[in-house]
């Protein structure tokens, strides 16, 4: 009996492993640079939405193909011994094409490179122009330099963009870094200029901050008299770019939701793109009107973030022609639109004071068919640069160079041309890439003290436990008293703990009543603690619509120093804004 049971554990064990090796090999061919940190942050950021919008059924077959292949030879054909031991081949596969074993053998080291090459802007004197320009970036999906090379894709897929190229306003030899190379890593590299490392913590608190301790290129226009907005075609609160944007300068951030509330003829299935958000065509159609709100007599930062060419889906606008009928047609048709855009902007009264930047986030994450192998690196473009200002073309950058060019592309002085980790384009200074070639990623994927101070905010989760008086009933105006819970920064409120300081020991157990209200992902639960002991967990019913009740009981003997500690969270482990935001109704505990 217990041989069979064990037998049976391990063809379970050996069962799901090779899932997760058979759905790891697709990822890899799908993003073969995608390294630990990034596939571990895209999974953390995974909703039932996200993967509606963007997994196909065909997409599900290949991704289980190794283990449709294998699976019925090995799990029923081999004896329990012979799958321990594939089992564990499969374990070591999955943490070699992961990363895992580079991550873990490097993340235990040491680094002294913030202390040595990071450049505080708090401290800089960075130094504005007389006459302050307006700054506008956009932000393109997985846009290359080296699309424009018909050799490779048997046509030049952005000859509109790439046409602006000239000499001393690009930059050709990129470098692509770790926590640089998918998008809100790559938002952060290029506007703070280091890079976005994972962080597995994702308590409510940790996240009301976005890298508090590190200051980044709006923040200091805004603070400088800038109007500052961000607008992405997609989600603004994926993988959380709203609460960026709104810790960095940001004073106001769009994303589908937001556009769509503001301008409700968008709700109208023509206007819609890919990945859930809005087309490029009308991207750049409302950013006009937004263009139009900012006050003139102030400068402006406007970032704009298009979505048409994401993979693996990417989005077939009917006004354009279908060349391919693949991918490259989203990058002709893109390519298009941006150069309406520009020509609009050439033409307003805009122009004349403005500096224009059009980046691509990151590089092409899966697969395009090519003639050859390019040299590949983002698509770079400094527009309607003040005089002057020169990009040497064999000039080797990261992301990381990004924003000190920025800021020195409006005219801003910067001592030694330094921000943060970035080094500016238009200076003679070395980039960390030139300096450090291949050995910067290894300095990166280092633990660094002062990058972990990046992530921490001043402020600290206070744990004041105030009188409670069995019986009486807590509302949203008596609650805050018991908690450390936040009007956060896009207006809701969240908490994920209640402290509470009782009269006298308990000398019965508690019963407890809760009515509330949770954000929660489909398929997730919620688990109520007291004093780090789980007394209940909560299932939302299917179309379930909050508040929600819930009684449970606490038993008295979970009661120390008089002292409780309720604490909300769910089956990820985590509660954040995402996730399970809790807006207590009413609580109440009793004999």
């Amino acid at each position: 009996m217990f041989k069979r049971a064990l037998n049976l554990l391990i063809f379970i064990i050996f069962t799901f492993t090779m899932l997760v090796f058979s759905v790891l090999l697709y990822v890899k061919y799908l993003w073969p640079a995608a390294d630990y940190e990034q596939i571990m942050a895209t999974v953390k950021d995974l909703t039932p939405d996200v993967i509606k919008t963007n997994i196909y059924p065909k997409d599900i077959f290949f991704a289980f193909l190794f283990f449709i292949i294998f699976w019925p030879i090995s799990g029923l054909k081999l004896k329990a011994k012979h799958q321990l031991f594939a089992t564990l081949l499969l374990v070591l596969g999955t943490l070699y094409f992961s990363g895992f074993l580079t991550y873990a053998y490097y993340s235990r080291k040491t680094s002294t490179l913030y202390e040595e090459e990071y450049k505080s802007p708090a401290n800089s004197a960075i130094k504005f122009p007389e006459n302050k320009r307006n700054l506008i970036v956009i932000y393109l999906e997985s846009f290359e330099n080296n699309f424009k090379e018909k050799k490779h894709y048997e046509e030049n897929l952005i000859k509109n963009l790439s046409s602006h190229q000239k000499d001393g306003n690009y930059a050709a030899n990129y470098h692509a870094l770790l926590g640089t190379n998918y998008s809100i890593a790559a938002l952060v590299a290029s506007q703070c200029a280091i890079p976005l490392r994972y962080d597995k913590n994702r308590d409510i608190w940790a996240l009301r901050y976005f890298m508090p301790g590190v200051i980044c290129f709006p923040e200091i226009l805004a603070q400088n008299g800038y109007q500052t907005e961000i607008i992405k075609a997609a989600d603004i609160h994926f993988t959380s770019a709203d609460i960026f944007a709104k810790s960095h300068g940001y004073k106001k951030a769009l994303g589908v939701d937001e556009l769509k509330s503001k301008y409700p003829e968008l709700n109208n299935e023509k206007y819609a793109g890919c990945f859930g958000g809005l087309s490029d065509r009308t991207l750049f159609e409302y950013a006009k009107r937004e263009l139009n709100e900012f006050d003139p007599e102030h400068p402006f930062l406007l970032t704009l973030f298009s979505l048409d060419t994401h993979t693996p889906s990417h989005h077939k606008d009917p006004q354009c022609e279908k060349k391919f009928n693949d991918l490259r047609d989203a990058y002709l048709c893109t390519d298009s639109i941006v150069e309406g855009f520009l020509s609009w902007l050439e033409k307003s009264p805009y122009w004349q004071n403005t500096t224009v930047v059009i980046l691509g986030d990151h590089l092409l994450p899966t697969r395009i068919k090519t003639d050859g192998h390019p040299q590949r690196g983002i698509f770079n473009l400094f527009l309607n640069l003040p005089q002057g200002l020169n990009i040497d073309l064999n000039k080797h950058f990261s992301a990381l160079d990004i924003a000190p060019s920025i800021l020195e592309s409006i005219g801003i002085t910067l001592p030694e041309h330094a921000f943060g980790l970035g080094r500016s384009l238009f200076s003679d200074t070395p980039t960390l890439s030139e300096k450090m070639n291949r050995n910067i990623n290894i300095k990166l994927m280092q633990n660094s003290e002062i990058y972990n101070r990046f992530r921490t905010p001043d402020e600290t989760r206070k744990e004041t436990f105030m009188p409670y008086i069995l019986g009486q009933t807590l509302t949203n105006e008596n609650l805050i008293a018991y908690t450390d819970a936040y009007d956060n920064i896009l207006g809701t409120y969240y908490l994920d703990r209640l402290n509470l300081l009782l009269p006298d020991l308990p000398t019965a157990d508690l019963k407890v009543s809760l009515k509330f209200q949770a954000v929660t992902d489909s398929g997730q639960f919620i688990l109520f603690s007291a004093n780090g002991n789980e007394v209940a967990r909560y299932t939302p019913k299917p179309n379930e619509q909050t508040p929600y009740i819930i009684e449970f009981t606490i038993k008295k003997d979970l009661i120390t120093d008089n002292k409780l500690q309720l604490k909300f969270r769910n089956n990820k482990g985590v509660s954040s804004a995402v996730e399970m935001g809790i807006a207590p109704l009413s609580l109440t505990i009793d004999k």
